[in-house]
């Protein structure tokens, strides 16, 4: 602690601009990350209120689901170290994340996914699922055959990660991922409009 004294004083005193734009940037930092708490806080509070049932529902240990359902992870993420929104801890999983809630592994499937395609350069079908089902444990042509003929795009047709195209490209992946959800749900889809609207809005 002395040492770490003595360099900020040292940085003062040598260098009092750099020492003012490094606290700058400091405080900087710190307000972002308060700003995006209190503001999911917000939305967090504002979909509790206006959607109960979305926020709360779960398929946590209904072991005759597949596997990414009773995850709550229908688009199959990984576990990593990243710290999602209601990551499940402990994971009982072992190789796929946990979500205490079902509307928390689609906004992580939705920011995985979009960050894809928007800051990785996996701007279409064939490179975004080339990444999100590697060859090695999956049928990858497969998937992205699957995924173009209910996109109705072409596999490099370029992809913008927009609303609309996020909600209808994730519904075709999880039903990829996951099977058919009608014995299960006795819908067609694994979650519907509202849910991904509440996911899209907690997630941006």
């Amino acid at each position: 602690m002395d040492k770490l004294k003595s360099s900020i004083k040292d940085l003062y005193n040598n260098n009092p601009l750099i020492f003012m734009i490094a606290v700058f940037l400091i405080l900087w930092v710190l307000g972002v990350i308060i700003m995006r708490k209190a503001t999911l806080a917000a939305k967090l509070a504002a979909a509790k209120e206006k959607h109960p049932d979305v926020m709360t529902l779960s398929y946590l240990g209904q072991s005759s689901f597949p596997r990414g359902i009773r995850n709550n992870n229908p688009g199959n993420l990984v576990k990593t170290s990243i710290g999602w929104q209601g990551k499940k801890s402990p994971n009982t999983d072992g190789r796929f994340e946990q979500f205490t809630a079902f509307v928390w592994g689609v906004r992580a499937q939705i920011k995985d996914v979009r960050g894809d395609i928007v800051n990785d350069g996996k701007n279409t079908i064939r490179k975004l699922i080339t990444e999100y089902a590697p060859a090695f444990e999956n049928n990858t042509s497969g998937y992205i055959n699957q995924v173009t003929n209910g996109m109705n795009m072409n596999a490099d047709t370029p992809l913008t990660g927009s609303k609309e195209e996020m909600r209808k490209l994730l519904k075709i992946i999880n039903r990829v991922e996951c099977g058919n959800p009608q014995p299960y749900i006795g819908r067609s889809e694994w979650f519907d409009d509202t849910m991904f609207d509440v996911a899209w809005d907690l997630a941006y």
